[in-house]
């Protein structure tokens, strides 16, 4: 009976001892795999972003100038509007002023014929 019971004690023992083996060591291997497979794409990603961060900058500097060029074509196209409604205003009142000398010279030479 003793002897069954320290085999039994002994199997216990063996398979708790198997149990409680640390197993940091795998742990710590298959992270430093998983880090070892990871970083190669980590590293194609920023590269990446770095492009994409050069490609925004250059785009942003494209864009700030196009703006600056749209607004200076705005702003001469408001002074060009200005510039012909002036241009439109001296158009009008030239014709008033030259409607009136014509009309001027209807009747003066109506009145002539009829004095005739």
């Amino acid at each position: 009976m003793k002897h069954i019971f320290l085999s039994l004690a002994l199997c216990s023992f063996i398979f708790a001892k198997c149990y409680y083996i640390p197993c940091d060591g795998n742990v710590n291997m298959a992270e430093q795999q998983t880090k070892a497979k990871l970083q190669p794409e980590f590293e194609g990603v920023m590269s990446e972003l770095k492009i994409l961060k050069e490609k925004y900058g250059l785009n942003l500097k494209a864009y700030e100038k196009s703006n600056e060029l749209l607004r200076e074509q705005i702003a001469l196209t408001k002074e060009k509007a200005l510039k012909n409604k002036e241009l439109v205003f001296l158009l009008r009142k030239f014709n008033q002023s030259l409607s009136l000398t014509i009309n001027a010279e209807v009747t003066a030479d109506e009145e002539n014929k009829n004095a005739n």
